[in-house]
């Protein structure tokens, strides 16, 4: 008995398939088809807004720089002596970091949609009624279990 995947769930022989704690012989499954239905919308609303707030954080800074009078009051603190000139800079070196942090947020969440974007499922007919298989919402193992699948049934 030849093993063409395994993972926590699912387990594809060449004689069989186990989802769980359920078991189909690969000469009971009729016919196979996959569905899916995107669900990004969540994920979409939450990369955007971290960019957006990144980017409105930025524009803030820069206009209480340029027009508040952060300028003068910048000069004022490099009078005052070094201590205080080292609790600004790192007071700016923080607020860098924090504005990297979250544009990197923001963006991991956007490239995460690709590979979670949707709720992917997998049937098959076992002995004339659909039955699910496998649902998911990474691409990646989805795709991994489908060629395994095909690989077995065909091998």
């Amino acid at each position: 008995m030849r093993t063409y995947y395994r993972d926590d769930h699912v387990h594809i022989t060449s004689t069989a398939i186990r989802v769980g704690d359920r078991n189909f012989a690969l000469d009971q499954l009729d016919q196979l088809w996959r569905t899916d239905r995107r669900v990004a919308g969540r994920r979409i609303l939450i990369g955007v807004g971290v960019l957006a707030a990144a980017a409105a954080f930025t524009v803030i800074v820069r206009y209480t720089w340029w027009f508040g009078g952060l300028r003068r009051q910048f000069q004022h603190w490099l009078a005052e002596g070094p201590a205080v000139l080292a609790g600004v800079a790192v007071g700016g070196l923080l607020l860098a970091v924090l504005g990297v942090v979250a544009i990197e947020v923001g963006l991991s969440a956007i490239e995460d949609i690709r590979g979670h974007a949707r709720h992917l499922e997998l049937w098959a007919t076992v002995r004339g009624r659909p039955v699910l298989l496998l649902h998911t919402n990474d691409a990646d193992r989805f795709g991994k279990v489908c060629r395994a699948l095909t690989r077995a049934r065909s091998g």
